[in-house]
């Protein structure tokens, strides 16, 4: 009996196992992303970017990008440098933004998790950001969003 359970955890850790990703040093990835919300009721504000990233040591990702953002009425480019951590098929991570239209920069702290499109190294990505001005009296934006990355 107790040699049947034995074998029934065995087989669940494995299976658990070849779920999650294992991101090793020398990975690199390339992917974009977009999220879309209101702020007022009149502006809404998008974001859109993409990056390529790099994994120095084993699940932690240094990334640079360009982006797209602000209110759809006033949208700028803007670079991005960051880094995610990586834990399994879930994420943790923290961007600067700068560029024209980003006098004082930007930081954004995003969690995500990468879902499998496929046989592959390519993901759906989908997360949630908190985007926080540096510029005097600025107020933070919550947001959700999506996107695909890949990895090689």
């Amino acid at each position: 009996q107790g040699e049947k359970e034995m074998k029934k955890v065995i087989i669940s850790l494995f299976m658990l196992a070849s779920l999650s990703l294992a991101m090793e040093a020398g990975t690199k990835s390339f992917g974009g992303g977009g999220s879309l919300n209101d702020l007022t009721g009149d502006a809404m504000m998008l974001d859109v970017n993409a990056n390529v990233g790099y994994f120095a040591i084993d699940n932690m990702e240094v990334m640079v990008g360009l982006g797209l953002g602000g209110t759809t009425d006033d949208m700028t480019m803007n670079y991005r440098l960051g880094g995610n951590y990586y834990m399994g098929s879930m994420y943790g991570g923290a961007t600067y933004s700068g560029g024209d239209g980003f006098d004082d920069g930007a930081l954004d702290f995003r969690g995500g998790y990468l879902m499998g499109c496929g046989e592959g190294s390519t993901f759906l990505n989908l997360y949630g950001n908190y985007h926080m001005s540096m510029a005097d009296g600025a107020e933070g934006v919550l947001s959700v969003g999506f996107g695909i990355v890949t990895f090689f």
